[in-house]
This record gives C-alpha cells, sequence and structure tokens, in this order.
C-alpha cells in the first residue's frame, strides 16, 4: 500500500460488509424518492407576467418628502408635501452655517401587478 492510499493514523477502512450495507440503504433511499413508478417525480411550473408601477391603491403608504443635509448626514423628519421638508432645512441652516447643500428624499410606494398566466 503507498503512503497516498494508507488511511490515517487511527482511522479502520470500512469491511466490505459494512460497504455492502451502506450500498443497500443508499439504494433504498434512491427507490424511496423516486416514488412506485420507479421514475422521477414530476412538477408542473407556471409562469406569470407582472407590470410594476406606482401604488394608486386607497390602502398604499402614502408618499413621503425628507430633507437631508448633504454636509453631516442629518435627516428631517418625514413629512407629506416637498414644501414642508423645506423648513426643517431652514432650521438645520441655522444652527450650522456651513451646511448649504442638502437633498430631498422622496418615498413613492410602488407594487407588482399580477398579468395573464403563461
Amino acid at each position: 500500500m503507498s503512503e497516498e492510499t494508507r488511511p490515517a493514523h487511527g482511522q479502520d477502512r470500512p469491511s466490505l460488509e459494512e460497504l455492502s450495507r451502506r450500498g443497500d440503504d443508499l439504494a433504498e433511499r434512491v427507490r424511496s424518492h423516486l416514488g412506485p413508478r420507479g421514475g422521477a417525480r414530476r412538477a408542473t411550473y407556471r409562469f406569470r407576467e407582472y407590470t410594476i408601477g406606482p401604488d394608486r391603491r386607497p390602502q398604499a403608504e402614502p408618499h413621503s418628502f425628507r430633507m437631508q443635509c448633504a454636509a453631516c448626514g442629518e435627516l428631517g423628519e418625514p413629512y407629506d408635501s416637498g414644501e414642508a421638508g423645506t423648513e426643517w432645512a431652514v432650521a438645520h441652516l441655522k444652527g450650522n452655517p456651513g451646511h448649504l447643500a442638502y437633498r430631498e428624499i422622496i418615498t413613492r410606494p410602488y407594487r407588482f401587478e399580477p398579468g395573464v398566466w403563461l
């Protein structure tokens, strides 16, 4: 026996009887997986088209607007309109005269609408 095929110290090779038992166990598991007809189980898949767009349902979450200071990253509270967010930016500028750049973050809900089955 060469060095490459010799088992590691303290590890015994399985006997032929053990290998035969393992083979029988594996064959039984394969037969049970394949089912009574001996063939692979079949599945049917259906595909459907979807279209994404703004969620205009009455129960959709509302749009929200927030202002964020580009200098420090601080966020204002969410508002129902873009104009209300500018009030936060003015107040933030008063406390931080060097913070001159801001960004508006708009959250608009979207929803997939199911289409035809293919």
